[in-house]
């Protein structure tokens, strides 16, 4: 069995991928939404150099990027 657990989207994920690896979890389930997590703020180099620490972080099959979060 593997346990995982979803990103707060109010807290910086990077810190959270970071707490959630330390914590044990086998994964974290991101996901990308404002105020903190939204598409827009998230550096995509910098989540793909902090998984090594949660062991894998899996999103949807899909992003925002045909329909943006922001404004909303």
């Amino acid at each position: 069995m593997k346990i995982g657990t979803m990103n707060y989207p109010a807290r910086n994920p990077l810190e959270k991928i970071d707490r959630y690896g330390r914590h044990g979890f086998d994964f974290m389930d991101f996901t990308l939404e404002p105020p903190a997590a939204d598409s827009d703020q998230i550096d995509p180099s910098a989540v793909r150099a902090a998984p090594a620490s949660a062991s894998s972080v899996t999103t949807a099959y899909y992003l925002p990027i045909g329909s943006p979060i922001a404004g909303s």
